[in-house]
C-alpha cells in the first residue's frame, strides 16, 4: 500500500512533506507529526508483519493481486490532487518511462531461499538500495513500498527480518530509508509547488 496515497487520504501528505523538509529548521513544530506517523508505522509493521508473511507464504498470487488492486484504487485520488488536468505528451512519456523501468526490474524473486539472513557487503548494499527505493515509493503517491520490495526480491527478506527481529539485516534498509526520504521529500515538495 502506498504510504503517500494513505497520507493523501488522511489529508496529511503536504504536512508530512513539509515536516520532513523542515525538521532541522523548525524541530519544535515539525517533530510531532513525524513522531505520530512514525510510531503508527512501527506499530503497524510489528503488529501485521507476521500476518502478512503468513498470507504471502500461503497465498502469494491473491496477495500480489491485492497489492495491484490497492495501487490502482489510489489512482483516482492522485488525479484529483493533480493541478494539471488531462494528459499531454510529456505525461504520457513519463508514464511509459515508469512502465519501462518496472519491466526492466524483471520478475520478482520471492523464492524462500533468496531470503537474506546475514550481511555480506553485497547484501548490505542491496538492502541499502532497497531502503532508498522504498522511501521514494512511500513518498510518491500511488507507488507501494511493499510492491517495490517485492519487485526487488526483498519483500520476504524484510518481513522475515521483522518477524525474527534480525536487526543487522534491517539496519541498512533503515539507513537507505532515511537517505531516500530526505532526498526525495525536498524534490517532491518543490515539484508540487510548481
Amino acid at each position: 500500500v502506498s504510504g503517500g496515497t494513505i497520507a493523501m487520504i488522511l489529508g496529511i501528505y503536504d504536512k508530512l512533506l513539509h515536516a520532513v523538509n523542515n525538521i532541522l529548521k523548525d524541530f519544535k513544530n515539525q517533530y510531532k507529526i513525524l513522531l505520530q506517523v512514525g510510531i503508527g508505522a512501527v506499530v503497524g509493521i510489528f503488529l501485521f508483519s507476521n500476518i502478512v508473511k503468513t498470507l504471502f507464504d500461503n497465498y502469494p498470487i491473491p496477495v500480489g493481486y491485492l497489492f495491484i488492486g490497492v495501487i490502482l484504487g489510489g489512482a483516482p485520488l492522485m488525479f484529483r490532487k493533480a493541478t494539471v488536468k488531462g494528459f499531454n505528451k510529456s505525461s504520457i512519456l513519463y508514464l511509459l518511462a515508469g512502465i519501462i523501468i518496472v519491466l526492466m526490474m524483471g520478475t520478482p524473486n520471492n523464492d524462500a531461499s533468496a531470503i537474506i539472513t546475514s550481511l555480506s557487503l553485497g547484501n548490505f548494499l542491496w538492502l541499502l538500495i532497497g531502503g532508498v527505493v522504498v522511501a521514494v515509493a512511500l513518498i510518491l503517491p500511488g507507488i507501494s513500498g511493499s510492491f517495490m520490495l517485492y519487485v526487488l526480491g526483498l519483500y520476504n527478506t524484510v518481513i522475515t527480518a521483522v518477524v525474527q527481529m534480525n536487526i543487522p539485516v534491517l539496519i541498512p534498509l533503515v539507513i537507505g530509508g532515511i537517505v531516500g526520504t530526505l532526498a526525495t521529500a525536498r524534490i517532491i515538495e518543490v515539484l508540487l509547488l510548481k
